[in-house]
């Protein structure tokens, strides 16, 4: 049951992410048409790569990212994994990947409410499990809108398997607050900063993220 409290946290949450991700767009303007003509001139194709997936409730949408990998790849199956020497990963999307820029666009997902800065990432709908074959202690995640970045990203970024991802996520679900919201944000940005962690192999499967 939804407190109060709870309430007040959860406007307040949507809050802090229309005054940070507005001006951080806004921002990020001049240097998303940059990345966006580079994509365009490496490789032929859309420039924003489109993907549905599970947001809170278990509310399906399209999220946006700069597409990394050459155009018209299959994100079903097995072509959802990503491999290590991966050819489907263009020259900029490579460098994309690794500087965590392909995410910039997913700042709309934030202005939309269809995500939040800070939050759960977003599973495809049918991996590792379809909505409603979510155990109870992982469906916890549901209940708060997905994030940009996470808990589990930064704390273990592409260490943790699945079911360690789930836990994480299931207890920042229980323990959100303004100071760990600033917290995770903080260490995404030192952690993006420094290139600490990072998987220049691009996302991993357990992310589900195929592009």
């Amino acid at each position: 049951m939804c407190t109060p409290e709870r309430r007040g946290y959860e406007r307040l949450h949507r809050s802090l992410d229309l005054l940070l991700s507005v001006p951080l767009l806004l921002m990020m303007a001049p240097l998303m048409g940059v990345l966006g003509l580079a994509i365009r001139l490496d490789s032929p194709g859309a420039v924003v790569f489109r993907q549905e997936r599970l947001g809170r409730h278990g509310r399906r949408f399209t999220i946006l990212k700069f597409r990394s990998m050459t155009s018209g790849i299959r994100t079903d199956g097995k072509h959802l994994f990503v491999k290590e020497v991966d050819a489907r990963i263009t020259r900029v999307g490579k460098f994309l990947r690794s500087t965590s820029l392909d995410e910039l666009p997913q700042l709309i997902n934030v202005v939309r409410g269809e995500m939040s800065l800070v939050g759960p990432r977003p599973p495809v709908p049918w991996w590792p499990h379809e909505y409603l074959d979510y155990p109870a202690a992982a469906a916890v995640r549901f209940t708060v809108r997905p994030g940009i970045t996470g808990y589990s990203q930064v704390i273990a970024r592409n260490d943790a398997g699945w079911p360690a991802r789930l836990e994480h996520d299931s207890w920042y679900v229980q323990h959100r607050s303004v100071r760990l919201y600033g917290w995770i944000l903080w260490r995404t940005l030192f952690r993006v900063a420094s290139r600490e962690g990072i998987d220049r192999r691009g996302p991993t499967p357990v992310r589900g993220d195929p592009s």
